[in-house]
This record gives structure tokens, sequence and C-alpha cells, in this order.
């Protein structure tokens, strides 16, 4: 078939292109073959790509949630020790290397109290869930600092804001005028 006609991917027994991807009908990508393994890169990577895809997704959540949340506490415990503690924290998660954090992580969380695995990745979801969980956190510390510290200082600005005062002179709850701030924040980040 020519070019003009939709060519179609070589069969995987064609020894010219066993090692090529097909992007798209007309665009190949020959990543080699992989002398240690003795496989094609390309199957390589396909094998490892699901996992590391559910790796990168369950660290942003853990990124997102702990820091946002993080933030919020602080931002609504502001000057307090809560709060100090939060900036500390981030601080370090922010300048700490991830390779110690991961080190670290490993021998109190599976280590001394036994709550994860070493390594692997289990047989079961359940299983595959716990193995998930301290790789997750350790790539999402440095994420966890920063959300937490964005989110501190911008629901604390808004959190200032004279409206925001105001409001709570005349009676609206702290929860309440915390949820407007949040609220403000995100409508101006949208």
């Amino acid at each position: 078939a020519g070019a003009g006609e939709g060519a179609k991917s070589p069969a995987p027994a064609d020894k010219e292109h066993r090692s090529c991807a097909a992007v798209a009908p007309w665009i190949h990508v020959d990543l080699g073959y992989s002398f240690l393994y003795r496989k094609p890169v390309v199957d390589l990577l396909a094998a490892k790509i699901p996992r590391s895809l559910e790796l990168g997704i369950a660290a942003f959540l853990v990124q997102a949630g702990l820091g946002i949340g993080l933030g919020l506490l602080a931002a609504s415990r502001r000057g307090t020790r809560w709060d100090e503690a939060t900036l500390g924290a981030t601080a370090l998660g922010m300048s700490a290397p991830v390779f110690l954090i991961g080190l670290l992580l490993q021998y109190l969380l599976a280590y001394r109290l036994r709550l994860l695995p070493y390594d692997g990745y289990g047989k079961t979801t359940g299983e595959q869930l716990r193995s998930l969980v301290l790789p997750a956190i350790t790539l999402g510390v440095l994420g966890i600092a920063l959300y937490a510290r964005l989110t501190r200082d911008a629901v604390t600005n808004a959190l200032g804001q004279d409206h925001a005062r105001t409001a709570r002179a005349k009676g609206s709850s702290r929860l309440r005028v915390l949820f407007d701030g949040v609220s403000e924040v995100v409508q101006r980040y949208q």
C-alpha cells in the first residue's frame, strides 16, 4: 500500500519493523531493541506505562488533596503554632531531596510502623493500592508543600480584604468567611 492509500502498521513479525511503534498510520517510531531484556523497547514501554500513569495520577491527587487541605488549615489558623508548623514543614518539603524523603518514609511507614509494603506491586487490587501509597506520597511531597504555600497565601490575602473583614464584623461565621475567601481565590484563577 502506498502512502496515499492509508498504509497500515507492519506486522510485528516483520524483522525490519519489530521494534517500531505506530504513532499514526504514516508515522513510525523506532526505539530500538534492548540487549539487556532482549525485547523491543516499544514492548517494554507498553508494559510499564500503565503503572507509571497510575503513580502519576495518585501523586497528583495526594499533592492537591493534602496541599490544598493543609493550606486552608494554615490560612484559617493564621499566626498560630499550627500555621508556623505548616510553614516549617512546607519549607522542609520544598528543600529536602526526594530520594531522602523516600528513604525516610519507607523507614517510618514500612519498617517501623509496618503500615505499607517496602516494595513490589501486589497481586490483588487492595495490595496494589497499598503499594501505590508510599511512592505517591514520596513523589507528592514537593507538590504538597507548594500547594499548601500557594493556598495559604492566596486565602490569607483574600481573608485580609475589606469585604471579608466587614462580613466577619457583621457576624458571619469564620467558616463562612473562609469559604467565601476560597471561592474568591478559585474564581480568580479560573
